[in-house]
């Protein structure tokens, strides 16, 4: 999957490291990963970690009051709240 911040393109790819769920590429080179493998999610809108979907509106609400700073657009917190919350 593609995403374009700002006029670049960048790169998500699921990732085989056992404890995170995605990569994020700029140029082929990786710049993080984020989403933590094992946990659930409010929806994945890339779609292969279905499975963690709980769709809970209460829990999603929690998730964004524990992470309610401001990182920027190129950030792990920024990817994790767009594409898994």
């Amino acid at each position: 999957m593609f995403v374009v911040l700002g006029g670049k393109e960048y790169k998500i790819i699921v990732w085989k490291n056992p404890l995170k769920k995605y990569d994020v590429y700029y140029k082929d080179k990786k710049l993080f990963s984020y989403g933590a493998r094992g946990y659930m999610h409010y929806y994945d809108k890339i779609g292969h970690y279905k499975e963690y979907n709980h769709l809970d509106t209460k829990r999603r609400e929690l998730y964004y009051k524990r992470h309610n700073k401001k990182y920027g657009l190129i950030s792990p917190d920024w990817f994790a709240k767009m594409f898994l919350w």
